[in-house]
């Protein structure tokens, strides 16, 4: 447990963006919340609209850290490419949606939506920071319409990546969950597959192109990006890129939106 005070505070300010804390503690989850609520628009006494502003939630905040050991159990598969040696064969498109998708879960928080996958047996999920920051639980649905709730365990704002984790229904039970791979092998042309839940569209949608490119690419964020022309819309953020042999090569993220550009979907690379 871990209690932290903050020493002043306000009715109102005029911030540009909400007030975050991230909690971090050794051997521990960390964890991150939303210190203010908005925003909200300013209106003045003669109705002018003065923009846009946040408010202080309280004067102290608690939280409950839950000890790494407890919360990521199970054993994540991650491979590291080598030349070409030991790879899996490649699957059909059929063979491939079909044991990739059980694996791909709807998420659903109160004014958002997203995708993620396991990478656990035991129930971690993987997702992007943007759609559990601020929640402490996200409603989770399953390409066979199971809901569960998943518990948000753990933030790494600077990556966009978090981990949230639902409880097994039963002691036994073995959640399907993909493997990862490291970007080494990942080269331009290669056909990727995408698995999400695009706003708007039907749930669990598959969409099929190729790697554009790889590298870094500073305005993104800091990490390996893969570059794709695989649609990327909205709802498909935190699910899985997969490569021809069912491997995650990378979580999608974002799409390039710029006037008079289209088709540049990016995924952040799956292992570094």
């Amino acid at each position: 447990m871990a209690t932290f005070h903050k020493t002043r505070t306000s009715i109102g300010s005029r911030l540009e963006h909400p007030v975050v804390a991230r909690i971090s503690l050794t051997g521990y989850a960390s964890r991150e919340f939303k210190l203010t609520e908005g925003p909200m628009n300013w209106i003045s006494l003669n109705g002018r609209n003065r923009g846009e502003y946040w408010l202080f939630k309280s004067n102290q905040f608690h939280v409950d850290l839950q000890p790494i050991s407890e919360t990521f159990t199970g054993g994540i598969t991650a491979k590291v490419s080598n030349a070409g040696v030991g790879l899996q064969p490649e699957l059909s498109l059929e063979e491939f949606v079909r044991q990739a998708k059980p694996a791909v879960v709807y998420l659903k928080g109160p004014d958002k939506t997203g995708s993620g996958f396991f990478i656990t047996g035991t129930g971690v999920i993987v997702t992007n920071v943007h759609l559990a920051r601020g929640e402490e639980t996200l409603l989770t649905i399953l390409s066979n319409g199971q809901q569960l709730e998943a518990k948000v365990v753990h933030l790494e704002p600077d990556l966009d990546i978090a981990l949230a984790k639902v409880e097994a229904p039963s002691g036994k039970y073995d959640f399907p969950h993909l493997a990862l791979t490291d970007a080494t092998g990942v080269h331009q042309g290669e056909s990727v597959l995408a698995i999400g839940n695009p706003g708007d569209a039907i749930l669990f949608s598959v969409t099929k192109r190729i790697v554009s490119a790889v590298g870094t690419f500073p305005n993104a964020g800091p990490g390996t990006w893969i570059q794709t022309d695989t649609p990327i819309n909205p709802g498909n953020s935190g699910g899985p890129l997969l490569n021809s042999r069912g491997e995650v090569i990378g979580i999608n993220k974002q799409k390039l939106i710029k006037k008079d550009v289209t088709g540049i979907g990016l995924a952040l690379s799956s292992v570094e």
